[in-house]
């Protein structure tokens, strides 16, 4: 065991934890207890009179107590993560209250932090920052909170005639009139902000609001200043007439529990699945914090895709298949069913304290499951497991042995976050790039975030493939394990390498140097999808910038960007943490999508790439090295053992201002020219291509997995 996985191992203890939960609840406390924006007399009002009348006294009670029973700290203070009960929790909620920027931003439904900041920029930088700055200055001068408001409403006014028990309330009344989703909120407010604001506030929604405590009553309320958002308190008999009556009975009508997480292209392709006439609803894939299937509804053969499984195996169903029950947390349906879904009075408040699932399930042979969008459970509640007949509901493993290879199933353990977290990483598009050479392969593959690399389901899987990073896994009997180290060979042992079926390297030299009589490395180097990095990429007529840099800052030094910016180069940079480090004018954007990094390589006139230090001197040579070269564009590169080798007509490196200075204003005579780049991006895609890697893959591993001593 390194150092890397013993700290990481501590950090992860009970003690360390729990240390580090009450350093965050005693800092917390401290911000609350000078924050302006704490309201004692409020706080005491609700507790009637019952201590709470200074800030240090009120704040400590709210973490402690007050918050898991719905108490309204301060006029603003909409904490933004789920409060469940309990004095359990305090620690585990002050920890993420800080993690979420609480008191400073807030998830108030009618305060828009970022765009209040964009009208008034000097609230980004104000002491307590912008709620702290509309309290003592836009207040007074009637700004707005809220970029749908035409008009300011005075949020301490708000809060103090809902909060206050002593103060008079005007009740909501239900006016549904034509409504395109129906929001159910058994929860708290927190549990369902990140739905809210998916929902757009130009399609009209109805909020079903149970909850009646003081924050419950101040987001009611709120929300229903909203322009296209309509609250009640429960769904009465006369609101689901109004609601089945208001529009054709076949319009779709999307309809939530929360809480979920989700993207408005999913909710898109959930309203598309409608337009197939012989469809009356429809609902996600849900997953759960670590990327692995909560629930994917029971098929017409009634067996359920089993929890805990990866969301490739309810993708490899095709998208669309027909379901008898779908999940109950979202779907969408014809407004003719809603009286079969929606509850009635007081049953939004679920069938217990914290829990999910106030939708009944409906049985329809109509429904279907789709895959193309997935929603996620939100942490800090309770949710009905998902019972499932392993037996029928497992997903597709190994078939029948055929010459020359039997068709096994993949797991590759990618070190991405999961969720949207992991969106933007590089790893998962690399990871799925191979699940899907695999696949055409003639291999199943399914794809697992580092949150789920252990998932209880894994014992369906035939090869565990790592890909090996940062993070280290541990081989799981009863399974072929393969391990390939992309990245950070430093923190690779021998006893680890020894611990796998099959070993394999990003790096030539690297892989000699670590064989032996017991152990066989094999190099097996980075690549590229030559379905997605093709010549012709861009445009003709497009020109990009003379000098590109397409990377995050990584805390740490970048020299051909430092030297680009010492030569006085046109250097273009596309990254995140670069603010402050360089001229503002050289960002271009903090992030690309994937799919359009083919056309920014192609367009510019030189890509600059580096390693990290020990990478380059092992040998592992960027994976956007392959990719850069296969669209056919121009690059350099910080020096490293066996560029030559690999690309030794389009390799140009430097080292310093002067060097890269020299090739910059030289070029395009000091750069390859473009036939020769044509050259290099056939022999690259055809090469060291995904295809290629899979094929090895699977010719030396199944070789493995046929061995009856299972040795390389």
């Amino acid at each position: 065991m390194n150092g890397t996985d013993v700290r990481r191992r501590l950090l992860r203890s009970r003690t360390v934890r729990a240390t580090r939960s009450g350093v965050d609840l005693a800092a917390l406390w401290r911000t609350l207890a000078r924050s302006t924006l704490v309201d004692p007399r409020l706080y005491a009002a609700q507790r009637a009179g019952r201590g709470g009348g200074s800030r240090p006294s009120a704040a400590i009670h709210w973490l402690w107590r007050g918050a898991s029973e719905g108490l309204v700290l301060g006029p603003l203070l909409v904490p933004p993560v789920v409060a469940p009960r309990g004095r359990a929790t305090a620690l585990r909620r002050a920890s993420a209250l800080r993690r979420a920027g609480f008191p400073r931003m807030t998830s108030h439904p009618l305060f828009d932090i970022g765009w209040y900041v964009q009208q008034h920029p000097e609230a980004g930088t104000h002491p307590g920052g912008p709620l702290v700055h509309w309290t003592q200055l836009g207040r007074a001068a009637s700004w707005p909170t809220h970029p749908l408001l035409a008009s300011m409403i005075d949020l301490v006014e708000l809060a103090g005639a809902v909060a206050d028990p002593q103060a008079p309330t005007t009740p909501i009344e239900p006016g549904p009139g034509r409504v395109e989703a129906v929001v159910v909120m058994p929860q708290r407010w927190p549990s369902s902000s990140s739905l809210l604001r998916t929902v757009r506030p130009d399609r009209p929604t109805l909020v079903v609001s149970a909850d009646s405590s003081a924050l419950g009553r101040l987001v009611a309320v709120a929300l229903d200043r909203l322009p296209g958002l309509q609250v009640v308190s429960a769904v009465t008999d006369q609101t689901l007439a109004a609601l089945m009556g208001a529009g054709s009975s076949e319009d779709p009508v999307l309809v939530a529990v929360t809480p979920l997480e989700i993207t408005p292209a999913d909710l898109a392709a959930l309203a598309g699945a409608l337009e197939h006439d012989d469809v009356d609803m429809a609902g996600p894939v849900l997953l759960s914090a670590d990327g692995t299937v909560v629930a994917a509804g029971l098929t017409a053969g009634l067996a359920a895709v089993a929890a805990d499984q990866s969301p490739d195996d309810v993708r490899r169903g095709g998208g669309i298949g027909p379901v008898v029950a779908l999940p109950t947390d979202l779907l969408v349906v014809r407004r003719r069913l809603l009286g079969a879904v929606l509850p009635l009075d007081g049953a939004a408040a679920g069938p217990g304290a914290g829990d999910a699932g106030a939708i009944g399930t409906v049985r329809t042979p109509h429904g279907v499951l789709v895959a193309a969008a997935a929603a996620r459970r939100l942490p800090g509640l309770r949710h009905p497991e998902l019972v499932a007949d392993a037996a029928t509901a497992a997903p597709p493993r190994r078939m029948e042995v055929s010459e020359p290879a039997p068709r096994l199933r993949w797991a590759i353990k990618s070190g991405h976050p999961a969720g949207s977290a992991g969106q933007a990483w590089g790893d998962l598009h690399f990871a799925r790039a191979l699940a899907a050479a695999l696949e055409r392969a003639g291999q199943l593959a399914v794809v697992d975030p580092l949150e789920s690399w252990y998932r209880s389901s894994g014992r369906y899987d035939d090869v565990a493939l790592v890909l090996r990073g940062l993070h280290r896994f541990r081989p799981q009997p009863g399974q072929a394990s393969a391990l390939w180290v992309i990245s950070h060979p430093e923190l690779v042992s021998t006893a680890e390498l020894n611990e796998f079926d099959t070993v394999f390297a990003a790096s030539t030299s690297w892989s000699h140097h670590h064989s032996s009589d017991n152990l066989v490395v094999r190099p097996l180097l980075q690549c590229t999808d030559p379905h997605v990095f093709t010549p012709g990429a861009s445009e003709p007529e497009h020109q990009g910038p003379p000098l590109l840099f397409v990377g995050n800052t990584r805390m740490t030094r970048r020299p051909l960007v430092e030297a680009a910016v010492a030569a006085d180069l046109p250097l273009k940079v596309v990254g995140a943490g670069w603010a402050g480090r360089i001229d503002p004018d050289a960002i271009l954007a903090e992030h690309v999508a994937n799919a359009e990094l083919p056309a920014l390589y192609a367009s510019a006139g030189i890509v600059l790439n580096d390693h990290w230090p020990h990478m380059a001197q092992q040998g592992f040579l960027s994976n956007r090295l392959f990719d850069l070269t296969a669209v056919g564009a121009a690059w350099v590169s910080d020096p490293a053992v066996g560029l030559y080798d690999v690309f030794p007509d389009v390799a140009r490196t430097a080292t310093d201002a002067a060097s890269l200075r020299l090739l910059v204003a030289s070029a395009p005579a000091s750069m390859p020219d473009a036939g020769t780049r044509r050259v290099a991006s056939e022999r690259i895609r055809a090469q060291h291509s995904f295809d290629a890697r899979a094929k090895a893959l699977v010719d030396i591993v199944i070789r493995s997995v046929r061995s009856p001593l299972g040795t390389n």
